[in-house]
């Protein structure tokens, strides 16, 4: 934090120790800088740091000082061309950039970016997933609303921006609109802006067609029996593990063999709290598993994913993209998706777990699904190894 102690109480003798304060402050800032920013906007840095001093500031006299001290930066910013330019109404041609700094500086102007970033550190315990279609949404507001803050976003701008994502299939659309809601309500929060304006704005997404369904038997064993042709075992094994656990295919991609403990595994990380769950490893599973946990990643073929994707995109990919090749493809009435992919490996899962006799209450928890029961929920302390090991045993492949 820049600070400079004026070690008196008295306003008038504030005022004159002000040049020294200024001197003293504008040295440390000049130090302090590290360049342009991507934007071009080269006082961005400087405005936001003056910002967390003006914010950090205890009494009125404190406050005085920095506008007097910030007053002056936006002057230099004002007037720093050295041929004078004008606009039309004969002001100097930096005025507005000079406007943006002090009201960047002073917490008057909010710009997105700000928020966002605490945003991300209040919220950073996602999965990965989620991670990257957030951060996707925020970059594609950004680069729409380069100059945008909270104080001058509009409902209207919001209705314009939802209206430029028409073309997008609505499902899509949906997935850029959701974090932008959630974001502008952290700062209605914080008391940054009045309302959120991106409440009740979203594409209707009417279903056609058939919903997703489980794998059956025979789609099973033809999956199988054609991924055993492969010269690699990753896709036959991916497929194995998917059907014999009821696995998401990201806790599947990103597994660890620290994660496995005596013949138990353990998903530490996953889509909700519920997510977090032991996989008892069959007698099935094991021979697949087996030599997978001499790497550190258990599925070890997928290959380092860019730092904004996570490693189950890759996979989903190949897996869908063998499941098409092998005939399972299901798309009744021109549907846009198929009625079976990857996640009707966990609804195979469950089906067969449910018509094994498998209490609903287990079968939730093994598959790390939140219960709907308050006795089993909240007060429960959870099912026994025996019972865990019993649900994941009761499920035969064919």
């Amino acid at each position: 934090m820049l600070s400079v102690n004026l070690k008196t109480g008295d306003i008038a003798e504030a005022k004159r120790r002000r040049p020294e304060a200024l001197a003293h402050m504008k040295s440390i800032v000049k130090k302090a800088e590290r360049g342009q920013l991507g934007s071009g906007d080269h006082e961005f840095e400087k405005a936001m740091a003056w910002r967390e001093d003006y914010e950090r500031a205890r009494t009125d006299e404190e406050r005085e000082v920095l506008e007097y001290v910030i007053s002056d930066e936006a002057d230099d910013i004002r007037y720093r061309n050295a041929d004078w330019r004008v606009d039309q109404d004969g002001r100097p041609a930096d005025v507005e950039r000079a406007v943006r700094f002090y009201q960047l500086a002073t917490g008057t102007a909010t710009p997105l970016s700000v928020i966002i970033e605490k945003y991300e550190a209040v919220h950073s315990e996602v999965p990965p997933k989620t991670l990257y279609t957030r951060q996707l949404a925020f970059r594609k507001l950004l680069e729409a609303y380069p100059e945008a803050t909270f104080e001058n976003f509009t409902k209207a701008d919001a209705v314009t921006y939802v209206d430029q994502l028409a073309s997008m299939n609505p499902v899509t659309a949906n997935t850029r609109l959701w974090p932008l809601s959630s974001l502008w309500t952290f700062a209605v929060k914080r008391q940054v802006c009045p309302d959120n304006v991106w409440r009740g704005l979203s594409m209707p997404t009417k279903r056609k067609g058939t919903a997703k369904r489980p794998l059956t038997d025979a789609e099973v064993v033809q999956l199988l029996t054609e991924a055993d042709k492969l010269e690699t075992p990753f896709i036959g094994d991916m497929w194995r593990f998917l059907l014999m656990t009821g696995c998401r295919i990201a806790e599947a991609s990103n597994l660890k063999a620290t994660s496995l403990e005596a013949n138990f595994i353990k998903i530490e990380g996953g889509k909700t709290p519920s997510a977090r769950r032991r996989i008892w490893v069959t007698s099935e599973l094991f021979p697949v598993l087996g030599h997978r946990f001499e790497h550190e990643y258990v599925f070890h073929e997928i290959p380092e994913p860019p730092k904004d994707r996570d490693r189950s995109v890759w996979a989903s990919k190949v897996l869908n993209r063998f499941r098409v090749s092998v005939g399972i493809d299901e798309r009744p009435d021109g549907q846009r998706q198929s009625s079976v992919d990857v996640h009707s490996t966990r609804r195979y899962w469950a089906t067969k777990a449910l018509q094994a006799g498998i209490s609903r209450d287990v079968v939730d928890a093994c598959m790390g699904h939140a219960s709907k029961h308050l006795s089993v929920g909240v007060y429960s302390g959870g099912f026994s190894n025996e019972q865990i090991r019993e649900c994941f045993e009761a499920v035969k492949l064919p």
